[in-house]
């Protein structure tokens, strides 16, 4: 079977089959266009995961921030779960670190519009860049507290 209509129709075969190839060092059997592919499509993946957790706990931070009432365990663990994600693929692809803080206020901008629906609050009454560090992104001993009087306190996070 050739490696266009492998690749169409047992992915996994193909795949076993091109392990082979790479192994023998049969270079020229190699199923180039579909590899190139497949790469380019593992990247724009994890690039994809990795901004989907940082927006989920950037997100849950926002909300945990400007909500004055009790934070859930519910919120706490989507925080929790994110931060081992995105601590899992940082560890996995250490030059993700380059573009993390471009990232993170990305996610800031998309949490932001998330918390203007949400509250009906608009979105230029809260802070443009992100109050929140790379740091306190990361660390499982950061949590967000409303800010009652809407100053910085150690235990709140100025918002508005």
């Amino acid at each position: 079977m050739s490696h266009e209509n492998l690749y169409e129709y047992d992915y996994l075969g193909w795949l076993k089959q091109q392990k082979q190839v790479l192994t023998s060092g049969n270079w020229e059997k190699l199923d180039t266009t579909h590899l190139f592919e497949e790469l380019a499509g593992m990247s724009r993946s994890r690039t994809s995961t990795t901004s989907k957790s940082l927006d989920r706990a950037i997100a849950s931070s926002v909300r945990m921030a400007i909500q004055p009432t009790p934070q859930s365990n519910s919120m706490r663990l989507t925080i929790l779960e994110q931060r081992a994600q995105i601590e899992d693929l940082l560890e996995d692809s250490p030059s993700r670190k380059d573009t993390f803080s471009q990232k993170v206020s990305t996610a800031y901008q998309r949490a932001l519009i998330k918390a203007e629906l949400e509250t009906g609050l608009v979105k230029s009454n809260f802070l443009q860049h992100c109050p929140f560090s790379e740091d306190n992104i990361l660390d499982p001993n950061f949590w967000p507290m409303p800010a009652h009087d809407g100053s910085d306190t150690s235990r709140g996070t100025k918002l508005l």
